[in-house]
């Protein structure tokens, strides 16, 4: 008869929990809702991402799949666009119960946050907040430190000049 390993049964299950994971975070869950979700500890959720490989699979498909309906979402948003929308209401005194509908066209126009970080992501060596200023063929510019009472000295003694060759023009 083989030795019991002893020790309380884990809880995972590879059948469900990959699919219970994937399902969370399809729906925007971050990890710490998922574990919360799960009834299981952060810990026991990262652990299960290093020892069950079709666990953190799972997870990064999904996640991978979220990126790529976000920046569709992002991009659309971005451009602009049009959805057709279906109005209708009861009408109270229709005694068949017929609601007249109405469709229209509604534009979203452009938005100029989802543009501009859709150009950072885009094209950052264009668009990014942060420049970087070079001097000729890509060297530092140099810049030159000057004692403020030094410079004050050298502006006054050169007005003092001015004023000295004007005052004998006179």
């Amino acid at each position: 008869m083989a030795k019991h390993p002893g020790g309380r049964p884990p809880k995972y299950n590879s059948q469900f929990h990959p699919l219970i994971a994937a399902s969370l975070k399809q729906n925007g869950l971050t990890e710490q809702e998922s574990a919360d979700r799960m009834g299981i500890a952060m810990s026991t959720f990262s652990l299960w991402k290093i020892k069950y490989p079709e666990f953190s699979e799972a997870i990064k498909n999904v996640k991978q799949e979220l990126i790529g309906r976000l920046e569709h979402a992002l991009y659309k948003r971005a451009e602009g666009f049009e959805v057709m929308q279906v109005e209708g209401k009861p009408d109270p005194n229709d005694p068949n119960g017929i609601i007249p509908i109405r469709i229209k066209k509604v534009y979203f126009p452009p938005d100029t946050g989802a543009l501009a970080f859709s150009l950072k992501n885009l094209d950052p060596k264009n668009w990014r907040d942060k420049h970087e200023f070079v001097g000729e063929d890509g060297k530092p510019i140099e810049i030159k430190v000057i004692n403020t009472d030094d410079r004050i000295s050298e502006i006054l003694a050169t007005l003092e000049g001015v004023k000295g060759r004007t005052a004998k023009k006179d």
